[in-house]
């Protein structure tokens, strides 16, 4: 057989001879996912002989900056590579790699994987998020509603952890104005669709959250109470792809104008990242990790113990020098 020289070769050929990756085998179709994203950020047409540790580093920036993917989400894209390189070289079909590049140990592809056992990506500060929202605000009074929107979500998300996905799926009757604690139910309705590993849960809106009272008794107002519409879905043109891409290129522009693109590491700040910066204050302010991980909507315990390395560098950097240590030193 002549040897194959892109990577849709080498996924096609392994997609036809490897039997884990073959129709009848459960994992094919997460393969299938893994394997369409790596060619999305690529192209079919992108040499073996090209592909680096570049290559694989920027299969990250743009999981990260697109689609906020987590570190699982990005190891599974290049370890689903990997192992498709893996398998056609063994069978000497792609061309020998250099191997003086560090990613070639045991005449193997071996690419190094992100941490999945701790988050890594950026967060805001509480005092960030205000700026946000006040200056999302200033901008809509000549830049148009969607600034609003825009701004009124960024202060939902950080102080609900409701992403994208939920609260633009938001209606009058998810939101418990009257209770004596209010707070927005999430994933309550039978047409209300929750991500994978997500569960069904109450978010108070008390403390910081109580701000949103008032946004949301208004929002409530302009549709009459009307179930039929969504209090920030209707404010895009649509509730997925496009209007994702809407709401992001305005985040951007608000992170942007006040310099908050990116973190001290130079890693890009996502909506998403308002998501996080919750978790992570919930642990900060002394919740205890099982009422984080409720309210964030966690099904799995272990996804929010990902979050406590942060909190644990802030206790470190905030301890002070002992005086008598330095003397012996």
């Amino acid at each position: 057989m002549d040897r194959l020289r892109t990577i849709g070769q080498v996924f096609d050929y392994t997609f036809k001879h490897l039997e884990t990756w073959n129709h009848s085998h459960t994992g094919r179709k997460t393969n299938v996912t893994n394997s369409n994203k790596f060619i999305d950020i690529h192209g079919r047409s992108l040499m073996v002989s090209k592909i680096n540790q570049p290559t694989m580093d920027s299969v990250k920036t743009v999981l990260r900056e697109r689609d906020d993917a987590s570190n699982r989400t990005i190891n599974l894209c290049v370890g689903t590579a990997q192992v498709a390189l893996n398998y056609c070289l063994g069978r000497g079909l792609i061309p020998w790699p250099d191997p003086r590049e560090l990613f070639i140990k045991d005449n193997r592809y071996r690419f190094p994987l992100l941490d999945v056992k701790r988050v890594d990506k950026p967060t805001f500060t509480k005092d960030q998020v205000i700026h946000m929202y006040e200056y999302g605000m200033r901008l809509s009074k000549s830049l148009g509603q969607r600034y609003q929107n825009c701004a009124e979500t960024i202060l939902l998300s950080a102080h609900t952890g409701i992403s994208w996905s939920e609260y633009v799926q938001l209606k009058p009757c998810d939101i418990h104005l009257d209770a004596r604690i209010p707070y927005i139910q999430v994933g309550g309705r039978r047409d209300f669709t929750l991500k994978r590993e997500v569960r069904k849960r109450q978010v108070p809106l008390a403390k910081d959250a109580a701000m949103l009272i008032p946004i949301l008794k208004r929002r409530i107002e302009d549709v009459d109470g009307d179930n039929d519409y969504y209090l920030f879905g209707d404010d895009w043109t649509t509730r997925y792809k496009q209007g994702i891409d809407q709401h992001r290129r305005i985040f951007e522009s608000i992170t942007d104008d006040l310099n908050l693109t990116h973190d001290d590491r130079g890693e890009k700040r996502t909506p998403y990242c308002l998501r996080h910066s919750f978790c992570t204050w919930s642990l900060r302010d002394g919740k205890c990790i099982e009422t984080t991980s409720q309210l964030m909507g966690h099904s799995n315990l272990n996804t929010t113990r990902r979050y406590l390395h942060l909190v644990l560098d802030d206790y470190v950097e905030s301890m002070p020098a002992s005086t008598q240590l330095a003397k012996v030193i």
